[in-house]
């Protein structure tokens, strides 16, 4: 009887373990430039089909610059990956698309903003040495996927990820906390990212060549961002549940009561 009543008490302590747990949010990865480049550090572009003011300017392709360095990045996990990849530069290709939703817009204290959709950005370990990369006991092998990042608009109400900005820089941001909107990550080193329930992401773009300038429309109605290469950096978030220290604590003490109780009735035998 006694034991039962143990089995139930330790059921309700998980029921308040549970109550007690709360979702946090962490940067988990971010990506720059690789630091001692050479070659065309402008990684990322946008494509418009237009130029000048005629013609109404249609979708524009935000993407990577097939002109820069196939391996211009370093990408960096900051938590939730193995230990031994934490805080390190593992050099890696980037590929991004985005298609323009709608035009573009003044943005409210000046610059220009549009609306992007069907983003998919992806970053693959990529270094000159054959083998890999190596950090402590892991090895990276080339064309090991290290993050998927997936945005779509997921119902009629959906508007979008934002990309705002003004004169040589901008950014490009997304969430699930968007209404419409959902965002999605997947990384080998990270199993189990994809279930998380709210995940975003921001990218900085800077030395954006020519400046930011619209096209088409005059330049004002049905105008979009005219074309540009550009350099830029990230990061990405994502939530996760974790139980309360006192939580585990209760939990562990209570297995160790019980465990002690179980070795006296074994004696008492």
């Amino acid at each position: 009887m006694r034991k039962i009543v143990s089995l139930l008490a330790a059921a309700g302590l998980l029921g308040v373990m549970a109550q007690s747990s709360q979702a946090v949010v962490v940067t988990f990865a971010q990506f720059r430039e690789f630091p001692a480049i050479v070659q065309n550090p402008q990684v990322f572009n946008l494509t418009n089909p237009i130029s000048g003011n005629v013609g109404n300017a249609g979708a524009s392709t935000l993407g990577t610059n097939p002109g820069a360095a196939p391996d211009a990045v370093v990408f960096t996990f900051l938590s939730l990956a193995p230990t031994d990849l934490l805080g390190q530069n593992i050099r890696a290709i980037v590929t991004l698309t985005a298609t323009s939703v709608g035009n573009s817009q003044a943005a409210v204290g000046g610059g220009i903003q549009q609306r992007f959709a069907n983003i998919t950005e992806t970053f693959v370990a990529q270094s000159g040495n054959a083998l890999g990369q190596t950090f402590g006991g892991t090895t990276v092998a080339n064309g090991t996927v290290l993050l998927t990042l997936q945005s779509r608009i997921g119902a009629p109400a959906g508007l979008g990820d934002l990309f705002q900005g003004s004169g040589n820089s901008g950014t490009l941001s997304g969430s699930d906390a968007d209404i419409g909107n959902d965002v999605v990550f997947n990384s080998f080193y990270i199993p189990g990212l994809a279930t998380h329930v709210e995940d975003d992401y921001g990218q900085g773009f800077s030395s954006i060549t020519p400046s930011l300038h619209r096209v088409g429309g005059g330049g004002i109605g049905n105008a979009g961002i005219g074309s540009f290469t550009a350099a830029g950096v990230g990061t990405f978030d994502t939530e996760f549940v974790v139980p309360e220290p006192s939580a585990v604590a209760m939990l562990l003490g209570m297995g160790v009561s019980g465990s002690a109780f179980l070795m006296r009735r074994r004696r008492k035998k």
